[in-house]
């Protein structure tokens, strides 16, 4: 078996050869080739990345991999910054970082140098440094939540508990942990701005779903296919939240006429007139049948939605083409429709999506505030 220092040492002149694709990166050691050298079998690897770009990162995974697996088989795990601060992913690994350099390609303190000493039966840590838990102090971890319900498995059943009292004690953990980050916001941050009550909580719901999936893909760890579908749910919900905030805002500017001879004529169809004297965009169609379904009689798209918004002075172009990006993002759903951007398997795209509907609202807040258009009770 080679030495564990030329091993680590074949890590960091992969991570050299990579030249700037590795910039901005962190590389650190974690599992059985920490704990177990002698016996491990593979090296496990966590590359925590300060950049937005998810490409970037997926592309530096493949690159690492193809130099490293030729040596020994490794397994990488993909972080952004945030992602490990908030999971707390290399804290309770224990993970050594090896190998870093910022964005602009200055060496980090305790790189990996090709004489570092490692006993065959113990990494030594004096000349590794460990991932700092003082950013995210305070910050509760799947891992403590798994570890104080495990105790507490062990406390009530003895030293042998059974398979289901494990089992229950890591689903309760992920309902607690969950529970945790969605308390405080079931949605409402992104939807404070609509009036029309069944409305908001149809987008609370949305809202609030959208927030579960992005933890659920952070506590499960998800890569590739598996993670797209995550990252995919994520952006049909919040782009179900934009367009209810900008239903909404249409709707109040409409039946307001505030500002005066801003709201629209006809819809986004064949041009029909919209009856804003009567219940506006939210007229029901007349059925023809008692057993077919409540539509609207409007013709409404989230675009012609995102139209009107620029047209009132809503919203700047900036946030216009966030949305219409969203929207296009969204529209992959249909099969037959095809897409300028592919969903990457990164939950940063989650993310921004959740961020494009909170400052949605923030814009739909200030206007409405503005001109005094109706907003939901306190």
């Amino acid at each position: 078996m080679p030495e564990w220092n030329d091993v680590v040492s074949t890590i960091c002149k992969a991570a050299d050869a990579l030249q700037d694709k590795a910039w901005g990166t962190s590389w650190f050691l974690f599992g059985s080739a920490l704990k177990a050298p002698d016996c491990a079998e593979d090296i496990d690897i966590l590359i925590v990345y300060e950049h937005r770009d998810p490409r970037k990162a997926n592309a530096l995974c493949e690159s690492a991999e193809l130099i490293i697996d030729a040596y020994r088989p490794t397994h990488f795990v993909m972080l952004s910054d945030e992602e490990d601060d908030e999971c707390r992913f290399s804290v309770e690994e224990g993970a050594v970082m090896i190998w870093g350099r910022t964005l602009d390609g200055r060496q980090r303190d305790a790189t990996c140098d090709d004489d570092l000493q490692y006993k065959s039966e113990q990494v030594s840590r004096s000349c590794l440094v460990p991932k700092s838990s003082s950013s995210v102090l305070g910050k509760p971890s799947i891992q403590a939540t798994l570890g104080r319900n495990l105790v507490a498995v062990l406390a009530r059943s003895g030293p042998d508990p059974s398979e289901q009292e494990y089992g229950d004690a890591v689903l309760s953990s992920v309902r607690r942990w969950i529970a945790h980050y969605t308390k405080a916001d079931g949605g409402r941050s992104a939807t404070s701005a609509i009036y029309s009550d069944n409305l908001r909580k149809a987008a609370e719901a949305a809202a609030r779903n959208a927030r579960i999936v992005y933890l659920l893909g952070k506590v499960s760890l998800q890569r590739g296919a598996s993670r797209r579908g995550l990252v995919r749910t994520q952006i049909f919900d919040y782009g179900s939240v934009c367009e209810a905030l900008l239903l909404d805002l249409v709707q109040c500017v409409g039946k307001q006429d505030r500002p005066k001879d801003l709201r629209p004529k006809v819809d986004a169809g064949r041009g029909k007139s919209i009856d804003w004297a009567g219940d506006g965009l939210f007229k029901v169609r007349a059925k023809r049948r008692a057993s077919d379904p409540d539509a609207l009689d409007a013709i409404i798209t989230f675009k012609w939605l995102i139209d009107q918004a620029i047209v009132i002075g809503a919203i700047d172009s900036t946030l216009a083409n966030q949305l219409n990006e969203l929207r296009e993002s969204r529209n992959v759903i249909h099969a037959a429709i095809p897409t300028r951007r592919r969903y990457e398997s990164d939950l940063d795209r989650g993310r921004e999506a959740r961020e494009v509907a909170l400052r949605l609202n923030s814009a739909c807040v200030a206007f409405k505030t503005l001109h005094s258009l109706p907003m939901p009770s306190p």
